[in-house]
C-alpha cells in the first residue's frame, strides 16, 4: 500500500495538523521495510513534528534499533535536541535499549550531552542530566558500561549535585554498583544533598 500511494505521487513528507509524518509514525512502530521506502522517496530524516518528535528521536526512544540505524545512514542528526531538549542518546538510556546506545555512541553522539529541561522526570535536579544520569537512575547497568566506555563522565552532575551514583542509590539499584564499579568515586563535601534531603 505504501508503495502504490508513493509511487501515484504521495508527497512522502505530508504531516498532519500536528506534523506528524509518515516517517516519524513508521520509525515509531519499527517498521523498517516501510522507513525504508520512505527514505528512498524523498523523506526528511530530520522532520520533527510541532512538538519537537524527530523520526530518529521516536526510534531511539522505543529500542528500534535497525531503524535507528537506517535513519542515521539517511543523515539523521544525532546531536539535535528537539524533544523537550533532550539528545537521542538521552532516550535509548533513560528506556534501557544497549544496541541503540551502542549504534548512536557509534555514530559519534557525546555520552556526555544533558537535558536542557526535563519538567517530568522522577529525581531531584531535573536540568543537567546525562544519559548516565538516567541509566544509573533506572537501574540499566549495560547501558552505563557501554556509556562509560564510550567515555560518559561518572561524576558529572545535575543542577542539584545528584551524580549517577547518588541517582542509582536512592532509587535501590544496587546492581549498578555490582556490575559498574567504574561508578564509584571519592566522596566530597560538594556533593553533599541539600539541607532536609537524606
Amino acid at each position: 500500500m505504501v508503495n502504490s500511494l508513493l509511487e501515484d505521487g504521495e508527497d512522502p513528507n505530508r504531516a498532519t495538523f500536528d506534523g506528524l509524518t509518515a516517517l516519524i509514525f513508521a520509525a515509531q512502530m519499527g517498521h523498517g521495510g516501510i522507513v525504508a521506502r520512505l527514505l528512498a522517496a524523498g523523506a526528511d530524516a530530520n522532520n520533527a513534528s510541532l512538538k519537537g518528535v524527530t523520526p530518529l528521536c521516536i526510534a531511539a526512544q522505543n529500542g528500534h534499533v535497525a531503524v535507528v540505524n537506517s535513519l542515521l545512514e539517511a543523515g539523521a542528526n544525532w546531536e539535535d535536541e528537539p524533544n523537550d531538549g533532550v539528545t537521542p542518546l538521552w532516550l535509548p538510556a533513560w528506556h534501557g535499549h544497549r544496541t541503540v546506545v551502542d549504534s548512536l555512541l557509534e555514530s559519534g553522539a557525546d555520552p556526555n550531552g544533558t537535558s536542557m529541561d526535563m519538567a517530568n522526570c522522577a529525581f531531584w535536579g531535573r536540568k543537567g542530566t546525562t544519559p548516565l544520569c538516567v541509566a544509573a537512575q533506572n537501574g540499566h547497568g549495560t547501558v552505563v558500561d557501554s556509556l562509560l566506555e564510550a567515555g560518559a563522565d561518572r561524576e558529572q552532575a545535575t543542577e542539584l549535585g545528584m551524580t549517577p551514583l547518588i541517582l542509582a542509590a536512592v532509587n535501590g539499584h544496587a546492581v549498578i554498583l555490582q556490575v559498574t564499579p567504574r561508578l564509584h568515586f571519592q566522596y566530597t563535601k560538594s556533593r553533599l544533598c541539600p539541607a532536609g534531603r537524606p
